[in-house]
């Protein structure tokens, strides 16, 4: 099962831009000058009675021009919405023409960056948001502060980060409950070294469980992973366990930003992850298999833990044991006792732990340079989000739409979208504009009080108890010399990890790729990501 974001887009998509998109950039970069953007209006005090604001605010799913929402809130502000359907591609297009929206969502913080180096948004200061929209910085500074470093370009403040109080899409472990049962082990594996007395128990049970459970097993794994080429899937959970996090720019003992490959606790992680290996625990497909293999034999009952696609919103939806998603569900045709089992990732030996997490946060919502001489248009719309955020039934509105028609309320009082409204694609979804929360075009952002009030309790609940995200300190942005490092520092790492895991190369080959690394740009690269640190995130 996939999972994606609530909003309107996943960071694990592979973000790509045409040549078009990014010479368009490159271009307006080259024309702007620094009185196109970085400054407030000089009077934001006047608020004429009814503007035309042109509003982009989805660059996914597309709605309606002049939808139910819209018009209402068009009635309630006393403004004209000209809303903006635009994919990235052709927000770029927008930009050249000197046509773009006064609203605009953006997907990622590069993207906020390139915009703003190209002088086509406004100077948003942290502490003149707090101002004009205090509730939405006050939820912001409680979820994630640290997410203003993504917003801010030359240490000026770009855009308005949307910050997730709970991430449905981090990662756990989900063991097979009945699978530990028939090993005799009464209670989940907590700890690294729980982890290896009950594989010891599981193997020393092998035959009998198989016969159990699906006599048609050839083998019986205690956990594999899936395409190995990306940091995320990487057996992270293990990595976290003694301090480590590869694919990641990390924080070492010292304060300083270092590449998680690089932390001391790397070389325990890889000699672990061999010894498993070596004891057969590991499916030697750990190396070639692909999402499509990895599930396929996890629903043959291959796999006696999972922690590649075992996303905590699962765990929620799930209660625990049950399936918990598609392919669980399928296990559970092939095994009719199968049960499941959800745990924090393990514990190391210096009690360290954690797993790759994307950071809470979604998209990004901007506002064009174009507003610095329209002072009463950006009052207005900083009104409009701020209000909406604010106000419980304009909130719902505005990500719901009309109670009884395209929502309804639960047996918990969480709003849910009714059918057909359930499916961004109807025809009634977009003459509706209603996308649910966080993917609205109007209802980016909303209060504690609100998210507190609809949070799904199960998803909150789970979250707490599930969670040890471990992010990259600097949230994944690019640094100069990640285009030449990057690509190349990942597949070094990745060829590094698996000989030493498959036993292919002595650990010593690990020291070599460290020797690689600091012959190969990997200093100067490191330096920019402490300079980077140091501009947008240090003290958040």
């Amino acid at each position: 099962m996939v999972h994606t974001m609530h909003a309107l887009t996943s960071p694990r998509r592979a973000k790509k831009r045409t040549l078009a998109g990014l010479l368009i950039l490159a271009l307006l970069a080259g024309c702007s000058n620094d009185a196109a953007n970085g400054e407030l209006p000089a009077d934001g005090s006047s608020n004429p009675a009814n503007v035309t604001i042109s509003w982009h605010g989805n660059f996914g799913d597309a709605i309606d021009p002049n939808g139910v929402i819209e018009r209402a809130l068009e009635q309630r502000f006393q403004v004209n919405i000209d809303y903006v359907n635009a994919g990235n591609e052709k927000l770029s297009l927008l930009a050249a023409s000197n046509d773009l929206p006064d609203v605009l969502r953006l997907p990622d913080p590069d993207d906020v960056t390139d915009y703003a180096k190209a002088g086509l948004l406004l100077e948003l200061p942290e502490a003149y948001l707090a101002k004009k929209t205090p509730a939405i910085v006050q939820a912001i500074e409680k979820i994630g502060p640290s997410l203003w470093g993504l917003s801010s370009y030359e240490r000026r403040n770009y855009a308005i980060p949307q910050a997730v109080q709970y991430v449905t899409w981090d990662t756990a472990i989900k063991w097979r409950a009945d699978l530990l049962s028939l090993a005799g082990i009464a209670h989940v594996p907590q700890t690294v070294a729980e982890y290896d007395a009950a594989f010891q128990a599981i193997s020393a049970h092998g035959p009998e469980i198989i016969a159990a459970t699906n006599p048609k097993l050839t083998n019986l794994y205690m956990f594999s992973g899936t395409d190995m080429s990306s940091a995320w899937n990487q057996l992270t959970w293990l990595f976290g366990a003694y301090g480590s996090m590869p694919g990641t720019w990390q924080l070492n003992a010292a304060g300083s930003v270092v590449r998680g490959e690089l932390l001391p606790g790397t070389r325990d992680a890889l000699l672990k992850l061999r010894d498993w290996y070596a004891k057969g625990y590991i499916d030697p497909a750990f190396v070639t298999d692909k999402a499509d293999q990895f599930q396929a034999k996890w629903e043959r009952g291959e796999y006696v833990l999972n922690g590649a696609s075992s996303f905590i919103g699962d765990a929620a939806a799930s209660g625990g044991s049950e399936p918990a998603n598609p392919s669980d569900a399928r296990l559970a045709l092939t095994v009719p006792t199968a049960k499941f089992a959800w745990a924090k990732s393990p514990v190391g030996p210096s009690g360290a732990q954690g797993v790759f997490a994307w950071g809470q946060r979604q998209n990004f919502f901007a506002v064009s340079s174009r507003l610095k001489d329209q002072p009463g248009k950006l009052d207005k719309v900083l009104e409009m989000i701020e209000t909406i955020a604010s106000d419980e039934k304009l909130w719902l509105l505005s990500a719901y739409g009309v109670e009884g028609v395209s929502y309804a309320f639960d047996a918990s009082g969480k709003p849910v979208l009714k059918p057909p409204y359930d499916d961004r694609k109807t025809a009634q979804t977009m003459a509706m504009g209603a996308l649910g929360p966080a993917a609205s075009p109007f209802a980016p952002f909303a209060s504690l009080a609100i998210t507190n009030r609809f949070a799904d309790r199960g998803v909150a609940d789970v979250w707490k108890r599930l969670n040890t995200d471990k992010p990259d300190v600097l949230f994944g942005l690019p640094l100069p010399s990640s285009q030449e490092m990057e690509q190349r520092n990942q597949e070094k790492w990745t060829e590094t990890m698996i000989q030493v895991v498959t036993g292919t190369k002595p650990i010593s080959f690990y020291d070599d790729y460290a020797a690689w690394f600091n012959d190969n740009g990997g200093p100067a690269w490191t330096a920019e990501a402490n300079q980077l640190y140091k501009e947008r995130f240090q003290g958040k």
